[in-house]
């Protein structure tokens, strides 16, 4: 069984190989990343892991290297459009959408091919989201965010700021074309749509109220610490392209910050994973390359939780209409770029 996992990444490069070796450890042969705009090497260091064999790379910064009709999509859409053209997705069973603050934890599955044989291969699967809290970090640490994290909302949170039981879908790249982000669209009435204890999912369903995390957990590190959650603050969005939304501000972390129960991680799939990782930085290339990310990703970092704190509107509202790309450029990218 060939099974892919796809997502689309800008500025994460100190998450990517431990998500790779994740993903490789649950029994995914094809890891298909796709990169934008990125300033803290994250191109660099995909371009390496590509090189050795472990994922497909996507250049996605510029929209004409992509196929000539999704151009017009934001990068996220046009990731994962572009994504599912390719040969090795086009060929697999299943595929993931999926982010690269999300880990996939199955409790009673050894891998992701024997959750699918225990539901006899249904034509979808959604997760709901867990979300994973800062437990009161403040600071970036390079350490993996499964180590680090160990705090989640509880299975009846269902969060203000975003709804905490969103869904993320595994399907058929050859059966359905037409998704978002979260889930197929246009299911034909036909198709056996469940979650991983086997219940049928309303094919109009945008979320999964009820979920069952006994038999999966789909851990959503989207806070991390405070301070890397001001990046994610400047970075934006990335699945609505010039369509105008929000800026985040800071009280949305607190708003999104679950830290309700203990949710420490520790599966064979996580112990194979780090296994894995470390092969991985056995690679000189690879390795080099990481630690020069690591550098960069901290100037980076530090420049926005200066930029951040010294824009007190930024403190005072969760999301508020306003463009503030040509403050970030000043304050943030063009000092980094003189700091190089």
């Amino acid at each position: 069984m060939t099974l892919a996992v796809i997502t689309s990444i800008k500025d994460e490069s100190p998450y990517i190989i431990d998500w790779v070796a994740y993903y490789r450890a649950l029994g995914f042969g094809q890891i298909i990343i796709a990169q934008n705009d990125s300033v803290d090497g994250t191109d660099q260091l995909c371009l390496a892991l590509a090189d050795a064999g472990y994922i497909t790379y996507l250049d996605n910064t510029d929209p004409a290297h992509a196929p000539a009709d999704l151009r017009g999509l934001a990068a996220q859409r046009r990731a994962y459009g572009w994504a599912q053209t390719l040969p090795n997705v086009q060929t697999a069973d299943y595929m993931f959408l999926c982010d690269i603050d999300e880990y996939l934890e199955l409790p009673g599955d050894a891998s992701f091919a024997t959750m699918l044989d225990r539901l006899d291969h249904p034509d979808i699967i959604s997760f709901a989201w867990r979300m994973i809290g800062s437990g009161g970090a403040i600071q970036f640490d390079p350490a993996p965010v499964t180590d680090r994290f160990t705090r989640a909302a509880t299975p009846t949170n269902v969060g203000t700021k975003r709804a905490f039981h969103q869904m993320k879908s595994t399907f058929s790249p050859r059966l359905i074309t037409d998704y978002n982000v979260h889930r197929p669209q246009n299911v034909a009435s036909d198709m056996r749509w469940v979650t991983p204890d086997g219940k049928s999912v309303n094919h109009s369903a945008k979320t999964l109220p009820n979920f069952d995390y006994s038999h999966a957990n789909l851990r959503h590190y989207h806070c991390k610490s405070r301070a890397e959650f001001m990046v994610k603050m400047v970075r934006g969005y990335a699945s609505h392209g010039s369509k105008p939304l929000p800026q985040i501000g800071l009280p949305a972390f607190d708003l999104m910050d679950a830290n309700d129960v203990d949710l420490h991680f520790s599966t064979p799939t996580l112990d194979e994973a780090k296994i894995i990782a470390t092969e991985m930085r056995t690679n000189p290339a690879i390795a080099s390359c990481e630690a020069n990310c690591i550098a960069r990703f901290t100037q980076f970092l530090d420049l926005c939780v200066k930029a951040v704190d010294k824009l007190p509107i930024l403190h005072k509202l969760a999301g508020f209409e306003g463009d503030l790309s040509p403050y970030f450029k000043q304050e943030i990218y063009n000092k980094l770029n003189r700091n190089l």
